[in-house]
């Protein structure tokens, strides 16, 4: 008795299990806003720079002491926020129109226990003025792009 068979040496075929496909989602270009650079000139003036023309410069004043104040722009004095005694605890901001300006003078009654930041960028004050419980002028001077 013969058998036949089949000497078959290829593989058998396997029906094509489609691979995943990796879909390509492209990154969306985000503008990262340049962090301005604010640099101690001597114990009371500070420059501003690294700003873009036409933005806003955001100052912020925290008041860790009862403290009278007074803001000047390019030396012409603010209405707002109000020359007054700012009490512990409270806070005060405003904006400057960079390149619109070129100075701004912050007047304070007590430097002791007051921040102040710009563009949420802590300023440090000098040594030798921080635990000041006198008054001062605190300048800063937009040096430009």
């Amino acid at each position: 008795m013969q058998i036949s068979g089949r000497n078959d040496t290829t593989a058998p075929e396997h029906s094509a299990v489609p691979s995943p496909t990796a879909s390509v989602v492209p990154t969306p270009i985000v503008e990262v806003a340049k962090a301005i650079e604010v640099k101690q000139i001597d114990e009371v003036t500070y420059e501003i720079s690294n700003y873009e023309s036409g933005s806003n410069l955001d100052f912020k004043l925290e008041f860790g002491s009862d403290t009278w104040i007074s803001i000047s722009i390019d030396n012409s004095k603010l209405n707002e926020p109000v020359s007054k005694v700012y009490l512990k605890g409270e806070s005060i901001e405003f904006a400057a129109v960079a390149n619109e300006i070129s100075k701004v003078t912050i007047n304070m009654g007590i430097i002791k226990g007051n921040n102040i930041s710009v563009n949420g960028e802590a300023v440090t004050l000098a040594e030798s003025i921080v635990d000041l419980p006198s008054p001062k002028n605190i300048s800063f001077i937009l040096k430009g792009e």
